[in-house]
């Protein structure tokens, strides 16, 4: 049966991921949201726990060395930067596979008909990073991953990169990842 309202996808861990003080993509953005989620009167007809992406899942969208590089990663008190924009600190990796893993569960409910849609307020978040590499607050590419996994799994193909969101120089190297989507 499904659900009536919006399906919320998250995790504790999300609020754990940390960046640098003064950082745009910060632990305060998810402490908002989550006392928002918690109020009473918060619409979400179902919450769901993100769970751990496998790193078959993750390889939809990404390299196999890059991903043993970030489930290799080992927790470290201290944060590391990975490029000028993305981080890395003790909670990061399971942040980034529960981001993965809530993105592709959030998709496989919509799909079996579970829910109408979904939100997925993950930290780190995911859509700017690389097959390879890291890139602008992202460890891995959740939307592709998701995308290229309702794809896989589920036989969708509606998916279209709008032209307005993309500035036609910078098409090519920002859809890497979105490469076999694009018609």
């Amino acid at each position: 049966m499904m659900a009536e309202g919006t399906l919320l996808v998250r995790h504790p861990v999300y609020g754990a991921h940390e960046t640098p003080e003064g950082h745009p993509e910060q632990q305060a953005r998810y402490t908002v949201l989550e006392a928002l989620f918690d109020a009473k009167d918060f619409p979400a007809a179902d919450q769901l726990e993100a769970p751990l992406a496998t790193p078959e899942t993750i390889g939809l969208a990404h390299q196999s060395a890059y991903i043993d590089a970030v489930i290799g990663e080992q927790a470290s008190p201290r944060l590391r930067a990975l490029d000028p924009d993305t981080w890395m600190g003790p909670h990061s990796r399971e942040a980034a596979l529960r981001a993965a893993g809530g993105a592709v569960a959030a998709v496989d409910a919509v799909c079996e008909g579970r829910a109408r849609n979904a939100f997925v307020p993950c930290r780190p978040p995911g859509h700017h990073s690389v097959p390879d590499s890291a890139m602008g607050f992202c460890l891995f590419n959740n939307a592709a991953i998701a995308a290229l996994h309702a794809r896989h799994a589920h036989g969708h193909r509606g998916f279209r990169c709008p032209s307005r969101q993309w500035h036609p120089s910078d098409l090519r190297e920002r859809s890497r990842c979105f490469f076999r989507l694009i018609p």
